[in-house]
């Protein structure tokens, strides 16, 4: 069992994730964007079931993750569309052997970093509001 004030360093680094989400899509990074946002989605949801549960599952669907979360809170339907979104984010943009052909990279646009992102944010806004955490996150890429 992990102690449950990991919870707020979770939660801490998808704000990161989030943050850096943000930043690459604005540098037109978006394959990396949409990977930063599921990550960003994945820990918090993680955050979450740390403090639900004292642990979390060793899996990286954000929508199991939800699923997980849903057995002890309730969790609005809509999110889990968001999440499914996002965890067709996890392994395409990052490897060039899940496309015909070319690096990953160029199969991404700007509307996939912006969808990734809001859907990201849906689900971190989610769990910061079921966590208590109101403050806003002054990591790295907050700081404009």
């Amino acid at each position: 069992m992990m102690s449950m004030e990991r919870s707020s360093d979770w939660l801490l680094d998808a704000l990161e994730d989030l943050d850096v989400a943000r930043i690459l899509a604005r540098e037109g990074k978006y394959a990396r964007s949409c990977f930063h946002a599921h990550e960003a989605a994945e820990k918090a949801v993680k955050a979450l079931l740390i403090r639900l549960a004292g642990r979390y599952e060793v899996i990286h669907s954000v929508e199991e993750l939800l699923r997980i979360a849903k057995e002890r809170i309730d969790i609005p339907e809509e999110l889990f569309g968001s999440a499914s979104r996002l965890d067709a984010f996890y392994i395409p943009p990052r490897y060039p052997n899940v496309w015909p052909s070319g690096p990953s990279y160029v199969h991404f646009r700007e509307e996939h970093a912006a969808s990734a992102i809001e859907s990201a944010t849906l689900i971190v806004d989610l769990v910061k509001r079921r966590l208590g955490v109101e403050h806003q996150h002054r990591g790295a890429g907050s700081a404009r």
